[in-house]
């Protein structure tokens, strides 16, 4: 009964939790594939856990379709921003759900949709399936099953979540080894003070520089708001007319080339992963049976 909870029900419930949570899910690889047109821009509030925050999108039609949605995007960034990134008239690929139900279109390459957490589960699932099933075919009794499928996500998991870490954050831990880097003058910088929901006033630095590429001032992205004392600190790094060192991603917008805690803690667990490598290769080895035992 064990090998049955443990082997078979549970792989495939977690399985299936991890490809329905999301946003968007992993099931959005599913998801109907259209055209749209960016129609406009719009600021809708929606409730974080924090209170309501104001969220600031633009509105594309689908062709084909008699169809209006929000694209939803990747944190949160402020109007200016999403007006230069997502200029009227521009035309882009988009997943949509197509239940009928939706409200949001998520961009073909928006950058949350890199799902190798949730294949990394699913080949794991895949596998303990596969020991267990074997299990009544050779000689593998309950705890070596066990110890076989911690010996697997040992080895795989952390490879595949690693992998995962450094693609993702805002901006992703590659910023600082894949996207160029420039230093730029600071031409103006202020704090944005802006009341949410639940009464809070959220302080956000606003950082414009000179981009070697670009006539007009660029709005530093990545800060996110908090308290003011946050927000003096990050100014009184630089100043109007000195330089700054920032990373250039690949729609053209610039992040201060600095390592926050999030992309440090990537680092840091990339250099302990062999430890866990190595821990998976001893437990698959314990787990499998010798050829002695098996003659």
């Amino acid at each position: 009964m064990a090998r049955i909870i443990f082997g078979i029900i549970a792989p495939i419930i977690v399985t299936a939790i991890v490809w329905f949570l999301g946003n968007p899910p992993a099931l959005s690889l599913l998801w109907d594939t259209a055209d749209a047109t960016v129609l406009g821009h719009e600021t809708y509030e929606a409730e974080t856990g924090f209170g309501a925050y104001p969220f600031h999108v633009p509105r594309v039609k689908i062709e084909n379709r008699d169809q209006t949605l929000r694209l939803n995007l990747p944190g949160a960034p402020e109007m200016a921003s999403v007006q230069v990134d997502w200029p009227v008239g521009e035309t882009l690929r988009v997943k949509i759900n197509g239940n009928g139900s939706n409200t949001m279109a998520y961009a073909v390459n928006d950058p949350r949709r890199n799902y190798l957490a949730q294949f990394a589960v699913l080949a794991l699932g895949l596998l303990i399936f596969s020991l267990t099933m074997a299990s009544y075919f050779i000689k593998l009794d309950t705890v070596s099953i066990g110890i076989g499928a911690f010996g697997l996500i040992f080895t795989i998991m952390p490879l595949l979540i690693i992998g995962f870490r450094w693609q993702v954050g805002f901006p992703p831990p590659t910023a600082h080894v894949v996207w160029p880097t420039e230093t730029v003058e600071i031409v103006s910088q202020e704090i944005e003070s802006r009341r949410i929901g639940n009464g809070t006033i959220r302080h956000t630095p606003i950082i414009k520089v000179k981009l070697s590429n670009v006539s007009d001032p660029v709005q530093v992205d990545g800060y996110y708001g908090g308290f003011k004392s946050e927000a003096e600190r990050v100014l009184a790094r630089g100043g109007v007319g000195t330089t700054m060192k920032v990373n250039i991603s690949p729609k053209g917008v610039p992040f201060e080339a600095r390592w926050n805690i999030q992309q440090i803690a990537t680092v840091i667990a990339t250099a302990i992963l062999p430890i866990f490598l190595l821990i998976g290769l001893v437990l698959l080895r314990v787990a499998l049976p010798s050829r002695r035992q098996t003659s």
